[in-house]
């Protein structure tokens, strides 16, 4: 399978711009994407999710995504103890570093840790310095140091230096750390989009209920911290009484999450914006979609069912305060029963239409005017 640019120059008078993928033609129907700007997300099940980007009108690159931070933390860290005056009791202290992007402040993961030094900075005149080399593209640093196993915060530089005199590591503000959960074969998403300042991804074959968003403000970046903060990146799975792969992520005044056989709202409790603490699934209907991917016109979702091959809307209703679901071929069953749609495009001009491609092999035309 191949990418074409249309409508773009010819290279050698004749052949058009390709770009290789390594999709075969049976995977075309589960490719499932999300475009933004000039960066299109695709993802299938069998393959690790990957980003077409376009560079230049000719010049696309299709390459697969790592989801880690954009900004490398330091090469290295080092720690050089100055004593100070007095009766010492020493105690070991181990630092590491990361860096702050200067564009967005996105921070990378947790350098190597420095040497271990002894000192006792409760004494006069007690302190550590730390050093590191600088790291591409970062504006500042933050420096972390070793408590009961863990990394504490405790302080921010401009520089390539920090001295500790003495300050008690934050522990509440942890270093971000990495799982990526797309690491392998029945590991890879069959569902994108962006909501919040945020991609996300769903269903894996490993874990075909789980849903993850990337850090906010971030693509790629799947890193967390302990304890949780709102800016991490969220991980969590849809407890449903049936256990069905989420096959689309839709995003409208909340994230819509369609399975197999239900349709779930994902809101903030209590909050306006969701976050890894406020992030509560809800189910909406039990109707279910199929695999073709959806259109969102206006606020409304136009979507193919997953059984009995008709097409539904869902649409947020004030009395219910949620989504309800609609069968909008009734009118015309004779059109859909014991079919299935196999593909959709919505045409916003010169008429409101939905176009759906029927296992029949018929073009449907839905004019789709709610109001």
């Amino acid at each position: 399978v191949r990418f074409h640019t249309m409508g773009a120059t010819l290279v050698n008078g004749a052949v058009p711009y390709e770009v290789a993928t390594p999709y075969l033609a049976v995977d075309l129907f589960d490719l499932h994407y999300v475009q933004s700007a000039d960066v299109l997300t695709i993802v299938h099940p069998g393959y690790a999710p990957r980003e077409l980007r376009r560079l230049g009108a000719l010049n696309w690159v299709l390459s697969t995504i790592q989801f880690t931070p954009t900004i490398s933390a330091p090469a290295s860290v080092t720690a050089t103890a100055h004593a100070g005056t007095g009766t010492a009791d020493n105690t070991d202290h181990t630092y590491a570093v990361t860096s702050l992007a200067s564009d967005t402040l996105e921070e990378s993961l947790i350098s190597t840790a420095s040497n271990t030094v002894s000192n006792d900075l409760s004494l006069q005149g007690a302190y550590n310095d730390v050093a590191w080399p600088a790291a591409s593209g970062a504006v500042r640093y933050n420096v972390y140091k070793r408590s009961n196993g863990l990394w504490g915060y405790v302080g921010q530089s401009g520089g390539l230096t920090f001295r500790d005199n003495n300050i008690t590591p934050d522990i509440s503000q942890a270093a971000p750390t990495l799982a990526d959960p797309f690491n392998g074969a029945d590991n890879y998403p069959a569902a994108v989009s962006y909501y919040e300042q945020r991609r996300w991804f769903a269903g894996t074959r490993n874990k075909p209920q789980n849903v993850w968003g990337t850090r906010s403000g971030t693509e790629s970046n799947l890193a967390s911290s302990i304890p949780t903060r709102d800016d991490d990146a969220i991980a969590f799975r849809i407890a449903a009484r049936e256990v069905n792969t989420i096959r689309h992520i839709v995003p409208l005044s909340n994230l819509v999450v369609l399975t197999a056989s239900a349709e779930w709202r994902v809101s903030p409790a209590n909050s306006d914006v969701l976050t890894p603490a406020t992030a509560s699934p809800r189910p909406q209907s039990y109707n279910g979609a199929n695999n073709v991917q959806p259109a969102v016109v206006n606020n409304n979702l136009l979507y193919a069912a997953g059984r009995g091959g008709h097409v539904r809307e869902m649409s947020y209703n004030w009395q219910a305060n949620g989504y309800i679901t609609a069968d909008v071929s009734i009118l015309a069953p004779h059109l859909f029963d014991y079919r299935t749609i196999v593909d959709m495009a919505f045409s916003r001009a010169p008429h409101p239409i939905l176009w759906c491609v029927s296992s029949s092999g018929e073009l449907l035309g839905l004019t789709y005017v709610p109001e």
